[in-house]
């Protein structure tokens, strides 16, 4: 696995969330971050973004969207981990 300064800088963030998120004022932006680095082009990057909004699931305000979201992830038939 080859790490660019933006793939590793994207890595940093999605774990300042994960281990952060009770903190911030807008846990729905947070969230929606972490959902948008699941598009990501590095199947690092995919793969963190993915296992951290499981961990963050139970501070989302709005766990109806946050399901539909964790649901669109398990149809992605590539293997992250």
């Amino acid at each position: 696995m080859v790490e660019y300064p933006v793939q590793k800088e994207r890595i940093k963030a999605i774990g300042y969330i994960r281990d952060n998120i009770y903190r911030f004022d807008d846990i729905k932006a947070a969230w929606e971050d972490l959902h948008r680095l699941t598009q990501d082009k590095s199947k690092e990057v995919i793969g963190e973004a993915s296992f951290a909004m499981g961990i963050v699931f139970a501070n989302v305000p709005d766990k109806d969207e946050a399901w539909e979201d964790l649901h669109l992830l398990t149809q992605d038939e590539d293997e992250y981990y």
